[in-house]
């Protein structure tokens, strides 16, 4: 057999070896490791303590420890420096409540506080007045907000699934524990906008013009595409339900929320919105914005101030005019 014959050979043989090679690892799929690393990965943490704030019970929150590979393969929107479950309209998760107890702190007796079999909640809660305490449950398609009373074994959903904790928490309590203000995708949305075959336009930065110190954000907003994006899955309308009935009404109007806290007497809220154009060298934190005040209704009363994008705050540096104002 001639030389460059065998050489062909050996070639055939090692491509058809890995060939085969690939296709019986491809086969096997994903392997569990020895028992000793699983045992390992899979200890559970240990379980937080959320104290009443009447102080004489507490919650025990177990959570996951990992992430499935369903979880982490879940479809996310990389946009203003924030990762979004597309599918569940908000910010990527670490971890979800897996078991929760009822520990009274006087006599030391736990009592499990039953949930939903195979769903997917968030950190509960509690009302200030200490009676219930309220949590989201994050599904495909809306996630919602639920009220229990841990005290009585009963549960309920209180919101309508269409959920949006992209910038706000997922609900806050009024001071009186008689209301839930939740955060929601306005209705009638729609699908998502879809990005173009062609960009409308070349996407051009310049640099020139002044000196500033540049910071390495990830997941910026970089074409036209990005902002309608960011503008479907932020924009949110805050409805505020009533506890005792469950009933919601819409407070506000919907926006580009960033922050909404109420005043000690319950009359106004401080209210955060982002403004565009938006910013394509910092995250929706630097983004224009301006803070209004609202009535008890939720009616515009005033406008406090309007800021610019923050892209020339140098590191270590403040914004000019009012910042972080609270209650």
């Amino acid at each position: 057999m001639g030389k460059n014959k065998l050489t062909r050979l050996l070639i055939c043989l090692l491509v058809f070896s890995f060939s085969a090679v690939n296709n019986t690892m491809a086969k096997e799929g994903y392997r569990i490791p020895e028992k000793q690393i699983v045992r390992i990965v899979d200890k559970p943490n240990p379980p937080q303590i959320n104290v009443n704030p009447q102080g004489k019970t507490a919650l025990l929150v177990e959570s996951t420890t990992q992430l499935s590979l369903e979880d982490l393969a879940e479809p996310q929107a990389k946009l203003a420096g924030m990762r979004i479950l597309t599918r569940y309209n908000v910010p990527r998760r670490s971890y979800y409540v897996q078991a929760l107890q009822l520990l009274n702190l006087e006599s030391g007796e736990v009592k499990p506080i039953s949930l939903p079999e195979g769903k997917k909640f968030g950190h509960p809660t509690w009302s200030p007045d200490g009676k219930l305490f309220a949590a989201s449950l994050y599904q495909k398609g809306g996630s919602e907000v639920w009220v229990f009373d841990p005290f009585k074994g009963t549960s309920r959903r209180i919101s309508a699934p269409r959920l949006n904790s992209v910038m706000l928490t997922p609900f806050w309590w009024s001071r009186d524990s008689k209301t839930l203000y939740v955060p929601l995708w306005p209705e009638k949305r729609g699908n998502p906008p879809e990005a173009p075959l062609l960009p409308e336009s070349p996407e051009i930065q310049e640099t020139s013009g002044r000196v500033s110190q540049v910071r390495t954000f990830q997941d910026l907003i970089q074409t036209d595409h990005d902002e309608r994006l960011f503008d479907y899955y932020a924009t949110a309308q805050v409805y505020r339900y009533n506890v005792a009935t469950g009933k919601g009404v819409k407070f506000g109007a919907p926006g580009l929320i960033s922050s909404l806290t109420t005043s000690p007497d319950g009359k106004y809220s401080l209210v955060k919105i982002l403004e565009r154009p938006f910013s394509r060298t910092v995250t929706a934190g630097r983004f224009a914005h301006r803070y209004e005040i609202w009535d008890i209704n939720g009616r515009h009363l005033k406008t406090l101030s309007q800021l610019p994008a923050g892209e020339d705050i140098p590191i270590e540096g403040v914004s000019e005019g009012m910042r972080s104002p609270f209650w």
